[in-house]
C-alpha cells in the first residue's frame, strides 16, 4: 500500500527530517531478520563450490528470502563510489547477479550478515508482513511475466513497495502491531505516518534515493516519472493487484477485504486466466517453502489463497459476533447457534438454516410456537410466511398496519409490535376474540435497517430452560435476521 508524501508545516520540516533519518540509521543497522536456516544452507553450498558455475541459483536462493534479497541489495548499494556497479538499472535481481559471486560471497559470510540473521523473538505481525510480502511480490512478478514485462523487474518494484513498512514492522513492532489491531489498517501509511512521524512509503523513497535506483522504480514507489512511463504504469498497477491479493486475503486486518478481492481479482483472470489464483497459490507455495520450519505462521498464511473462502469465513464471524445476546443465552442454546452461524451465507437464504432456527433452536429456547410475518410493501399487509414449530400456518391472518404512530387500543399484539421500537411481552392477552388470547407470547419488528416484518413467539407451558426468555428472544431475532438477510 503507497501512501502520499506528507505535507509538512514550514516549521516542521527539520524536525520531520531529522526523526526520519534517525530512523533510518538504525533501521540500516537493525533491518530485516534473515532466515537462518535458508542462510546456513547457501552458506553450506559456497564453501562446496555449488555455485561457481551456477551463479543463477545462488541468486535465486538469495530472492526467495525478503529479508535476505533485501539486506544483498543495501549491502551492495552501499559500497564506495570507486568501486563497481550501483543498482542504477531496474532489475534489481540482475543487479545482485551483476555483481558476481565474489561480491555476494563476501556478504553472505561476512560478520554484518551473522548480525542480521534470526527471527529473535515472535512477532505475529511482523510474520504477517512476511506473508503478505510473499504472496503480493509473486503475484506481481507472475503478472507481469504474462504483460510480457520482465518479470525481475516486476519483483523489483514490488520488493521496493514493500520494503519501508516491512522494515517497521520489524523494527517497531508495537507500533505496527497497534496499527494492525486497530481495523484501521486500510490506511496504514496514514495511521503509522501519525505515530512515527513519518510513513512507510516515504521510507522507502528514502532508501531508494539513497540507493540511487532507476526512475523506473522510485515512479513505482510513487515519485518522478519514467522515461518508460507506459510500462511502469503497468507495473505499478500490477504490484497493487498483488498488494490486494494479500489484503483480500486477511479480512480480519484489513477492513477494505472484500473492495481488494474485486479490483484484484479482475487483473489475475484477465491475465492468468480463470483458474489464476491457482497459479498464484503454486508459486507462492514454492517461495514459502523454506518458511516451514523457522517460521511455521509465515508458512501456513501462505498455503491457503483464497480471498473468497476467507472472506465468507469473516463474515460469518462478524454476525455472530454482532449477534450480542448469545453468550446471555444457555450453553447448549448457544452451541446450537453457532452452528446456524457456521451455516449462514449472506449471498442467499437456505431452508435447511430456516428450519433449523424455526424448528430447533427456537423450541429448544422454550417458545412452543409463533410465526414469522413479513410485510407487502403493495397492500402494507403483514402475511404469515412462516410457523414456528407447532401451530399451522393457517391460523395466522394477515393483519394491515401502517407507518408512524397511531391508537394501539383494540389491536393485534403483532400490529402493535409492528409500531413499536422494542419488544412487547405479555405474559396473558386480555383482550378477548384475538387468535392469541390468553396465550403468553413476545413480539417485535425485524429488519435491521428497515422494517421487513414481525416475529410472534409463545412461550411454552412449561418452565423456561434456564435463559432469560426477553434475551433468547432478542438472539432468536438477531439470527432470524443473519438467516433472511434482512441486516
Amino acid at each position: 500500500m503507497i501512501g502520499n508524501t506528507p505535507t509538512l508545516q514550514q516549521g516542521s520540516i527539520k524536525r520531520y527530517s531529522a526523526g526520519i533519518d534517525g530512523a533510518l540509521e538504525r533501521m540500516l543497522d537493525s533491518w530485516i531478520p534473515i532466515n537462518k536456516e535458508l542462510l546456513e544452507k547457501i552458506q553450506e553450498g559456497l564453501s562446496q563450490g555449488l555455485y561457481e558455475l551456477d551463479l543463477d541459483l545462488l541468486v535465486s536462493e538469495i530472492k526467495s528470502d525478503f529479508g535476505l534479497f533485501s539486506f544483498c541489495l543495501k549491502e551492495l548499494s552501499q559500497t564506495k563510489r570507486g568501486e563497481t556497479s550501483r543498482p542504477l538499472d531496474e532489475n534489481l535481481v540482475d543487479f545482485l547477479r551483476k555483481n558476481g559471486l565474489d561480491r555476494l560471497k563476501n556478504i553472505l559470510l561476512g560478520q554484518k550478515i551473522k548480525e542480521a540473521v534470526g527471527y529473535c523473538q515472535s512477532n505475529p505481525a511482523a510474520e504477517m508482513r512476511i506473508s503478505e510480502c510473499i504472496i503480493s511480490t509473486t503475484t506481481a512478478e507472475l503478472l507481469s511475466e504474462r504483460q510480457n514485462i520482465d518479470p525481475e523487474i516486476g519483483y523489483s518494484c514490488a520488493v521496493m513497495r514493500q520494503l519501508g513498512l516491512s522494515l517497521i514492522a520489524w523494527n517497531y513492532p508495537g507500533v505496527f502491531k497497534r496499527v494492525t489491531s486497530s481495523r484501521k489498517a486500510d490506511r496504514l501509511d496514514v495511521e503509522l505516518s501519525k505515530l512515527l512521524g513519518f510513513s512507510p512509503a516515504m521510507l522507502g523513497l528514502m532508501l531508494a534515493r539513497k540507493w540511487k535506483l532507476s526512475p523506473v522504480i522510485l515512479h513505482a514507489m510513487g515519485e518522478g516519472s519514467s522515461e518508460k512511463i507506459e510500462q511502469t504504469d503497468m507495473i505499478v498497477k500490477l504490484c497493487e493487484a498483488g498488494e490486494a491479493l494479500a489484503r483480500a486475503n486477511n479480512p480480519k486486518i484489513y477492513p477494505t477485504a472484500q473492495k481488494d478481492w474485486d479490483s484484484c481479482r479482475t487483473y489475475i483472470e484477465a491475465y492468468l486466466g480463470s483458474e489464476g489464483i491457482t497459479l498464484v497459490q503454486e508459486r507462492v507455495k514454492e517461495n514459502a517453502l523454506h518458511y516451514a520450519s523457522t517460521l511455521p505462521g509465515v508458512f501456513e498464511r501462505t498455503q491457503h489463497i483464497n480471498p473468497e473462502r476467507e472472506l465468507e469465513i469473516f463474515q460469518k464471524n462478524q454476525r455472530l459476533s454482532t449477534n450480542s445476546y448469545l453468550n446471555a443465552c444457555p450453553v447448549g442454546l448457544r452451541n446450537k447457534f453457532e452452528q446456524l452461524y457456521r451455516q449462514l451465507d449472506s449471498s442467499k437464504i437456505e431452508k435447511e438454516n430456516v428450519n433449523l432456527l424455526a424448528n430447533i433452536i427456537i423450541p429448544l429456547a422454550g417458545f412452543q410456537s409463533g410465526c414469522v410475518y413479513l410485510i407487502d410493501p403493495g397492500t402494507m399487509m403483514l402475511m404469515p410466511r412462516l410457523k414456528i414449530n407447532q401451530n399451522d400456518i393457517s391460523e395466522y391472518q394477515p393483519l394491515k398496519v401502517g407507518f408512524g404512530s397511531f391508537d394501539t387500543i383494540g389491536m393485534d399484539p403483532i400490529q402493535i409490535a409492528w409500531s413499536c421500537i422494542s419488544p412487547i411481552i405479555s405474559e396473558s392477552d386480555p383482550i378477548e376474540g384475538l387468535h392469541n388470547g390468553g396465550r403468553r407470547y413476545i413480539a417485535s419488528s425485524i429488519g435491521e435497517k428497515k422494517k421487513a416484518g414481525v416475529l410472534y413467539l409463545e412461550l411454552a407451558d412449561r418452565r423456561f430452560m434456564g435463559g432469560d426468555p426477553l434475551i433468547c428472544f432478542k438472539a432468536i431475532k438477531r439470527a432470524l435476521e443473519d438467516t433472511l438477510n434482512l441486516i
